[in-house]
């Protein structure tokens, strides 16, 4: 006698419905009341984490490509790494006609409005292109200075599974010229200044801030990175974490006669929850380090993981002479959950470098990119379960 999933016992619907794809078990919910009520119990949202915990490299990612085209116009490029994240990347380009992106914390995105500006204030939104749920922040003056924008949000998965969401965020500006940080807190909706070291020059590219273990950070153009820890007990703190010991060791090396020697980028970002860092000399080497042993009270040590010459790298001919050869190379970011991978803009091309294989592969061509321009990528990996966005706010004051 066949058996209909509606009548197949919870314990094993449950057991086939957490191994679907992450947008196939949200619209299920629709399916019928029963299907619903099963999704949305805490002992569903529990098992569907621990499976993603326990089959880590079944989780999916997108990288968002910020860049400029040949006629400096702004373009947008969504690469996705299975094909059935096609949902997410349909509703990206629709997003992109009205918003521009400025930050991203996990699978949430940071946008700005195009068409609202009225002079004075500007409009910011935070965006779960998951759920399609968005958050209008209160509208905040206008800068009157070149500022850079950071992003991130405190929601454990306890609270999620436990149904106690009280989404908590903090904004940043990080207002360059004046080397200080506007930082708006959720909690209050109030502003508060914070001022940081004139002699930090944050790093043009990449200039997109990542969040680590309750930590904003953004890097230097020497190395260091300017950290903001926006949920301590006692209040927003700024510090600055020193530089890899070998990191200025590298840049006084011999060079070959006729050669180049200068960071030509760097690379900053976390991959299965450790903090990297890569330093790409042109024509010479690739170096990347990963933060060891950080508490919350400061501490931690840089450890270098790769070190590989370019001439190293095998690939077709035509790439590996972009990389041995061009001078303006862009990190867009490492992979999630391959710690020997980077993603690396050469021209027009987004290129895969696995450091331990010493392999060079094309991922994808860039249309019409400006060659010159460098670009700003938003990586994620997609969650087990997506994060709540509530749909009130307190009122700001600045």
């Amino acid at each position: 006698m066949a058996m209909s999933l509606n009548n197949l016992p919870d314990f094993l619907l449950t057991e086939i419905l957490l191994r679907l794809p992450l947008k196939s078990r949200v619209q299920f919910k629709g399916v019928s009341k029963h299907w619903c009520s099963l999704i949305s119990t805490p002992y569903f949202t529990r098992r569907v984490v621990r499976h993603c915990h326990t089959n880590p490299h079944t989780q999916p990612f997108i990288m968002i490509l910020d860049y400029k085209d040949k006629y400096l116009s702004n373009r947008l490029l969504v690469i996705k790494s299975e094909p059935e994240l096609e949902f997410l990347t349909a509703y990206i380009y629709k997003l992109e006609k009205q918003l521009w992106f400025e930050a991203s914390c996990n699978e949430l995105l940071l946008c700005l409005a195009k068409h609202r500006f009225d002079g004075s204030r500007c409009y910011y939104y935070v965006i779960n292109p998951i759920t399609k749920q968005v958050l209008a922040l209160p509208p905040i003056p206008k800068p009157k200075s070149f500022t850079i924008t950071g992003f991130i949000y405190n929601n454990s998965v306890n609270d999620i599974v436990d149904k106690q969401v009280s989404f908590s965020y903090r904004l940043v500006m990080l207002k360059v010229w004046a080397s200080e940080a506007h930082i708006f807190s959720s909690d209050t909706g109030r502003w508060s200044v914070v001022g940081y070291s004139k002699e930090f020059q944050v790093a043009r590219f990449p200039s997109s801030a990542v969040s680590y273990k309750g930590l904003l950070l953004w890097c230097g153009t020497n190395g260091r990175l300017l950290a903001f820890d926006l949920y301590n007990s006692t209040g927003s703190r700024c510090f600055e974490i020193e530089q890899p010991i070998e990191w200025e060791q590298l840049m006084k090396q011999p060079i070959e006669r006729g050669r180049m020697n200068f960071i030509d980028c760097l690379g900053l970002g976390v991959c299965q929850g450790c903090l990297k860092i890569c330093q790409i000399i042109v024509q010479s080497h690739i170096c990347v380090w990963e933060f060891k042993d950080y508490y919350n009270k400061g501490g931690g040590e840089w450890c270098l993981q790769h070190k590989v010459s370019l001439k190293e790298f095998v690939s077709e001919k035509s790439l590996w002479l972009l990389l041995t050869q061009s001078f303006f190379i862009t990190v867009l970011g490492f992979h999630p959950i391959n710690g020997d991978i980077l993603y690396l803009g050469i021209r027009s091309k987004v290129l895969i470098c696995n450091l331990r294989r010493k392999t060079l592969e094309l991922y994808c061509n860039v249309p019409e990119a400006n060659h010159y321009a460098a670009s700003i990528a938003f990586n994620y990996l997609l969650p087990c379960w997506p994060t709540p966005i509530p749909s009130s706010l307190k009122n700001a004051a600045y």
